[in-house]
């Protein structure tokens, strides 16, 4: 898988989650490809998305926003604050 394919499939899942998509999906999914420019494990542990491709899936959301406690994307609300992160 390119890096241009796994953005494509993370804009497939959001759409097929109804606008909602969990990082440690994505990047459990996209570590399986055993590609560290896909995604890796942090100094924690932790699967991550690798920076270019959420880099590239950012650019094409601009509508989305992060909920941080709960480690997923979603489509903003009006009720949300500014900036991406909630």
């Amino acid at each position: 898988m390119t890096e241009e394919e796994g953005v494509n499939w993370m804009l497939r899942q959001l759409a097929n989650f109804n606008g909602v998509l969990y990082q440690e999906y994505v990047a459990t999914h996209l570590l399986h490809y055993g590609d560290r420019s896909l995604a890796y494990y942090d100094e924690d542990s932790n699967v991550c998305i690798s920076k270019p491709i959420l880099a590239a899936f950012l650019k094409l959301t601009p509508n989305l926003v992060y909920e941080r406690t709960d480690k997923f994307w979603r489509y903003r609300l009006p009720t949300d604050r500014p900036g991406r992160q909630q």
